[in-house]
């Protein structure tokens, strides 16, 4: 049987949050464009895979980029923190067109 592709226009809902997947490729594109040599790593799981953070990027800090769409819980961030803090010397949390750094 073949499988059918589906093509979707930006913002579209496809279970995962399409603002979020943008705001990823986007962000991944920038890090290496300002940092050629730095190390852009997606999905980087800490504190023994329990958290994971979107974006880890390694240049001359260690930064992390957690990105938070329109169908994300903001109650994970209090779990979430502890790891981020005791890991990164910079994080910012990205709330699909807010930019917060902490």
């Amino acid at each position: 049987m073949a499988q059918r592709r589906r093509f979707v226009a930006p913002g579209q809902r496809l279970g995962l949050d399409a603002d979020v997947i943008g705001i990823t490729a986007e962000l991944t594109r920038v890090l290496r464009e300002a940092v050629p040599d730095s190390l852009v790593i997606p999905e980087l799981g800490l504190a023994g895979r329990r958290v994971r953070v979107d974006i880890a990027h390694v240049a001359d800090r260690l930064s992390g980029f957690e990105i938070k769409g329109s169908r994300d819980d903001l109650h994970r961030l209090l779990h979430q923190e502890i790891a981020f803090s005791s890991t990164f010397q910079e994080m910012t949390l990205l709330n699909r067109a807010r930019i917060m750094s902490a």
